[in-house]
């Protein structure tokens, strides 16, 4: 089986928008002969962040279902008090 690649592409379209227009300077001032090191670390944190807030997000709806799913069960009843 093929392994696979772990994309750092973030899904919140103004991040990505902002990474593309940071991709832009930097190689705007490449061209120039000069490399903003900090546009790097930028662009990285930057991407960083978007993915944590992503994943917190994805851990959120979780959470809500698994307690609403939780709370579905336990209005129905708790398991063995059967009602002679």
């Amino acid at each position: 089986m093929a392994d696979t690649v772990k994309l750092n592409i973030p899904k919140d379209a103004a991040v990505h928008v902002m990474c593309q227009d940071l991709h832009k300077i930097r190689e705007g001032l490449a061209a120039m002969g000069l490399h903003a090191h900090i546009l790097d670390q930028v662009s990285k944190k930057l991407k960083e962040q978007a993915m944590e807030i992503e994943r917190m997000h994805s851990d959120r709806q979780y959470i809500i279902g698994h307690n609403d799913g939780w709370d579905a069960a336990m209005a129905t009843g708790l398991p063995g008090n059967e009602t002679k």
